[in-house]
């Protein structure tokens, strides 16, 4: 009886230790072999840096650099997403923010 006990101790080890490897290569190919997707369906967003002025609102700013092949809510998405803002994207006065460029 040990002997059989020992023997599936070693067996869930090893099927522990190839879920552990298949976790890690799971893992591996979401961080590096799936591309962030911006809202314009780009592959990568560049961004530049934008100080909020006394007056902006990330609707606003959207506005003012949404391409014409671009819907204004694609752009306030992906202004919030890009900087972490919670929906309704409070900005305030002296925040450094990044703005997408298109």
């Amino acid at each position: 009886m040990k002997k059989r006990s020992i023997h599936l101790k070693k067996s869930a080890v090893a099927i522990y230790k190839k879920l552990f490897i298949a976790f890690v290569v799971l893992v591996i190919f979401f961080a590096f072999f799936i591309p962030f997707t911006g809202a314009n369906g780009s592959t990568l967003t560049r961004t530049m840096p934008y100080v909020v002025r006394d007056g902006d609102t990330v609707w606003a700013l959207a506005e003012a650099i949404c391409p014409s092949d671009m819907r204004l809510p694609q752009v306030v998405f992906e202004i919030c997403q890009i900087n972490g803002l919670q929906k309704g994207g409070l900005i305030y006065t002296g925040q450094t923010i990044e703005l997408p460029v298109y």
